[in-house]
């Protein structure tokens, strides 16, 4: 028994102490805000200067696609077309109801009856022949056919306001590139339908530029300014770049106690990478302005 409790109390004083141990070993916590290198420098990732969902305008079933990820588009460029087909079956309606004459022939023939015999009555009645009432009545229906006609002739231009609004509908059923970039994703295929409540279809990036966002603590970011020219390193190969500084945020982060700055790399080719490490080193030295 007593071999027993002394085995307890070792390994009670073992477990103390390594607690003791454990309390006084430091924790090193990375801050998300926080991206001051190992060396002193600042780290970020480059990314694309502009990145976009492509949404539908409006919900439907996906009829065609004309683009694959990695295909080049300009701006304006088809992407995708919605199903169209009871729109442009009602467009054929609006184009026959649009361009057919014949009502309108018709009621300027009757019309013009209507107008041939007031004024024969009027020429009567200048003679004494005829009576007032009808007169009075063929003058009545000559107006009535000419603004019979003149209804004809406005359902005729509604028809074509029709067509306008039609191809403005089909339109909004045909998904463009709002810039020209690279396509990195077709979220959506042939057969599928587009709901109101997930409209993307299309990721399309602007690769001609790359942007990095560096949180820089206060006293540095102060002294910097729109528009400087920064060097950054790009770690994977070891190489550097210029850059420009398009942002500056106005407020501290107060968890932090640093300021975003955001920068501008230049991509002629597409020649460097969007996901790369890149880092600002010894940052007062890098900062030059901008000749005016």
């Amino acid at each position: 028994m007593w071999k027993l409790r002394k085995w307890f109390a070792s390994r009670i004083v073992n477990v103390s102490l390594a607690g003791v141990i454990l309390a006084i070993v430091p924790v090193v916590a990375a801050d998300p805000l926080t991206n001051r290198a190992a060396n002193g420098g600042y780290d970020a990732f480059t990314e694309p200067l502009q990145s976009i969902d492509v949404a539908a305008a409006e919900p439907g079933r996906i009829a065609q696609v004309f683009v694959k990820p990695g295909a080049r588009v300009e701006a304006d460029s088809l992407l995708m077309a919605l199903d169209t087909q009871v729109l442009r079956a009602t467009r054929a309606i609006a184009v026959v109801q649009a361009e057919t004459t014949a009502e309108v022939d018709s009621l300027r023939i009757e019309h013009k009856r209507l107008e041939h015999r007031y004024q024969r009555l009027l020429e009567l009645r200048s003679q004494g022949a005829g009576s007032p009432d009808e007169v009075l009545h063929a003058e009545t229906d000559a107006k009535i056919a000419q603004l019979r006609v003149q209804t004809a002739r406005d359902r005729q231009r509604i028809a074509e306001l029709e067509i306008a609004e039609i191809d403005a509908r089909i339109a909004m059923k045909e998904i463009r590139s709002p810039i020209a970039g690279i396509v990195t994703e077709v979220v959506q295929d042939v057969g599928e339908y587009v709901a109101g409540s997930e409209p993307t279809t299309v990721r399309v990036v602007d690769l001609s530029a790359l942007r990095a966002v560096f949180y820089l603590p206060t006293s540095l970011a102060t002294q910097m300014q729109i528009d400087q020219t920064l060097t950054l390193q790009l770690t994977d190969s070891d190489e550097t770049v210029k850059s420009t500084i398009r942002h500056i945020d106005p407020v501290t982060n107060a968890e932090s106690g640093r300021v975003g700055v955001e920068v501008i790399i230049a991509n002629p080719n597409n020649r460097y990478r969007s996901g790369l490490r890149c880092r600002l080193e010894r940052p007062h030295h890098s900062v030059s302005p901008t000749p005016n």
